[in-house]
């Protein structure tokens, strides 16, 4: 039975254990019912109280359970006297407690629905629960939450969706990773690129693997892509092994040699010989490929490694370094301690860093976090000094200790004490002795070479930043080249002689033009330091110093390709240069250049369009895009100058830096010690998605979302391949006898 308010009585109407008598769960009062029997009920409901507590339960949200205790005893029901003998139908559950018998009502009760707050807590329960279990890092806890958002959008979908490791194999690989495979393949044939390769060592597998990643203008985005063309596992690796893999995966894709530009790799014999290696055996049967001699980045790698070396034949600072590192790497404790004394020096907390011994601009990294640690390391270090040295510095200890607080200073005399009572094995023992002799009593020398480093180091670090970008560079390339050639030459060598030259090839680098030894460049920390020492001794230090210039600066003259045409022509490509007269002719000689791609085309035509774009300025300056790659796509666009784009584009593919490496930092990520069974093909399906997704700039989630998910379209070319990923996989398997699968067009 309901009320004038449309509410049944049995949602607020309680019978209580007395005659004539209701409760009321609205207003939490007694109802006398007696004389009018339902009348009474309903002229209850039309007061004003019971519709102001009517409407303030209707329109408020349940408290959590958390909360019901302090409900219930709002309600008055855990205090409320209870004289029956069984509880009515209806009774709250908390009287539970009084262990009376409960009345049973033929009528099944409605189940009580969970508070909003109450579910989410759960749903926040089952996330960190899952995290935990499959040892996801929290990082990925937002990502999990869109991914769930974006698969329950249709639910009727996700209720049909199973997938088994195997199939999520077999679909990753034969499925979307294939599908972008052929459309990277198609864009190949038809487009101008360029390769990157280099072969590394798997540190989970102990595989060793060949990647080659091809950079592309691609038609759909109209920019400059990088994509994972192949990984290949290589058993021996020299010049005819790699060129023999590389020709055959263009073979098996009929891609045509006639689209590829340039070739990137590092300059290890096998690849770089200019009698028997793998770019020279390229240019045998592809004749017409740009000779971009090789990898700037690695070039500058290899002459930071030549000065530090010979600034420091010993390897004094190297070892220090390496030292520090492998002292807190190996222990926990040490590390916690390091903490503790630079919280209490008022010093950031930071440790050691590791220097790379393939990447020698680590050193500079490495050097810089000593310097900014040198304090710290030098008052923890004391600890192992030896009776003898302790005397003799033990004024510069209480120095470093004078402006630390009171309180401060005991802690970090009672870590000193712990440390030197820590039992420690022998060769730790002798690298804290080795580490605390570097910061004590060959302090001054220490404390030059690591200033000399940080100060000229950074000419070339700047370089290596700007070139191992993921945009297109390849404008700037030899203009930077040159400046930080002439920066490293002005160090030693008067501006006015560097300055002399036109081309900066013809500059003598032992020439008598040096600056006075005092006035060489080591930097002011290192000027200031030298004062301190003897005159023989800061003699025989510039000497050093000046023949590591001379011998860097004439590694750089023959290693860098400050002579090569090309990357001086490509450097007229840049958008700040539309206009110049410099530009066009540029972008004319480019043309005899690239053969195979201006087969067909008239030179007098493209001379005449080069020469009227520069021109037209009413056009360029309508152009707003910052990035090379983008402007010259929105250029090419105009029809007026669409016979430019076969060299724009291949001038766009030419890669400036080591790309590949990073690759190889994904790949340790994917094969790992656990998961060190999984096949190259598997892991190069992977990557593949990863450099898509890159490209596209999107995560997975956004790549894929659908705002209707009935309406909404879908690629029908991946659909198409996901669901015969099956069936490709058993025709590729040449242990399944099965006749070749037939395939479709993409669009």
């Amino acid at each position: 039975m309901k009320d004038q308010n449309d509410d049944f009585f049995s949602m607020y109407i309680r019978k209580l254990d007395k005659d004539g008598l209701a409760w009321c769960c609205y207003c939490r009062t007694e109802v006398k019912y007696a004389m009018g029997g339902v009348g009474c009920l309903k002229s209850h409901a039309k007061t004003k109280v019971h519709l102001r507590n009517r409407s303030l339960l209707k329109t408020n949200q349940c408290l959590p359970a958390a909360m019901q205790a302090v409900k219930n005893k709002i309600d008055g029901i855990s205090s409320a006297p209870v004289t029956t003998k069984s509880l009515p139908y209806g009774a709250p559950s908390n009287l539970n407690d009084l262990g009376l018998p409960r009345e049973e009502s033929s009528v099944p009760s409605d189940p009580k629905p969970v508070t909003f707050q109450d579910r989410l807590s759960h749903q926040e329960a089952f996330l960190c629960s899952f995290i935990a279990e499959h040892s996801l890092p929290l990082s990925m806890s937002p990502h999990l939450i869109s991914f769930a958002y974006e698969l329950a959008k249709d639910m009727k979908v996700l209720s049909h969706l199973h997938m088994e490791r195997q199939t999520a194999t077999f679909k990753l690989r034969y499925g979307l990773s294939h599908l972008e495979h052929i459309r990277l393949v198609n864009e190949m044939k038809k487009t101008p690129f360029s390769i990157n390769i280099d072969e590394s060592t798997s540190k989970g597998s102990k595989k060793r693997i060949l990647n080659i990643l091809v950079n592309l203008h691609s038609e759909n985005s109209q920019r400059s892509e990088c994509h994972l063309y192949a990984s290949i596992e290589m058993i021996t690796v020299n010049a005819n092994t790699v060129f023999q893999a590389v020709r055959d995966k263009f073979a098996k894709d009929d891609v045509p040699l006639t689209n590829l530009i340039t070739v990137l790799s590092d300059s290890a014999a096998y690849m770089r010989g200019s009698v028997n290696g793998f770019h020279k055996k390229l240019k045998e049967v592809a004749p017409h490929i740009l000779d971009i001699d090789g990898d700037v980045c690695h070039h500058i790698h290899n002459a930071v490694g030549k000065f530090t070396s010979l600034l420091d034949e010993n390897n004094f600072i190297v070892r220090l370094l390496d030292d520090l590192y492998n002292d807190f790497d190996y222990s926990a404790d040490l590390r916690e301690d390091l903490k503790q004394i630079c919280q209490l020096m008022g010093v950031s907390e930071l440790i050691p860093v590791k220097r790379a011994g393939h990447r020698w601009m680590s050193i500079y990294d490495a050097s810089s976090r000593f310097l900014e640690l040198k304090n710290v390391l030098t008052v923890f270090y004391s600890s192992w000094l030896t009776v003898e040295n302790k005397k003799g510095h033990q004024t510069e200890l209480i120095t470093l200790l004078k402006h630390v607080k009171k309180d401060a200073r005991l802690n970090i005399v009672f870590i000193l004490q712990r440390l030197r009572r820590k039992k420690l094995t022998r060769p730790g023992k002798e690298r804290k002795r080795r580490i605390a002799v570097k910061l004590y009593v060959k302090k001054d020398y220490t404390l030059l070479l690591s200033n000399v480093i940080c100060s000229i180091l950074p000419i070339f670090k700047s370089f290596i930043l700007t070139f191992e970008q993921k945009e297109p560079m390849i404008h700037r390339l030899y203009d930077e080249m040159e400046l930080v050639y002439k920066t490293f030459l002005t160090c030693f060598l008067t501006h006015e002689y560097v300055n002399s030259f036109q081309k900066v090839t013809k500059v003598n680098v032992r020439s008598e033009h040096t600056h006075p030894l005092k006035n060489i460049f080591i930097g002011n920390a290192a000027q200031q330091i030298l004062k301190n020492l003897s005159h023989e001794q800061d003699k025989m230090f510039r000497t050093t110093v000046l023949t590591a210039f001379v011998e860097t600066g004439e590694y750089l003259k023959h290693k860098l390709p400050l002579a090569n045409k090309i990357f001086s022509l490509l450097s007229t490509l840049d958008p700040e240069l539309c206009g110049h007269s410099r530009a066009s002719s540029g972008l004319q000689d480019l043309f005899d250049s690239f053969p195979t791609l201006t087969q067909g085309i008239d030179k007098d035509k493209f001379s005449t369009a080069a020469s009227t774009f520069h021109s037209d300025k009413k056009f360029t300056s309508s152009i707003k895009e910052d990035k090379l790659d983008k402007w010259w796509s929105c250029a090419i666009s105009n029809p007026h100058y669409k016979i430019l784009s076969p060299i724009i584009k291949a001038c766009l593919s030419i890669f400036t830096g080591p790309r590949v490496e990073s690759s190889f930092s994904v790949m340790n990520n994917i094969i790992t010690p656990t998961t060190n069974r999984l096949d190259v093909g598997t892991y190069e399906a992977i990557h593949k998605i990863k450099y898509k997704l890159l490209n596209a700039n999107k995560s997975s989630v956004q790549f894929f979302q659908r705002n209707d998910p009935v309406y909404s379209p879908v690629d029908s070319s991946l659909c198409y391949y996901m669901q015969t990923a099956g069936m490709r996989m058993k025709s590729l398997n040449p242990k399944k006898k099965r006749g070749k699968f037939k395939e479709k067009e993409i669009q």
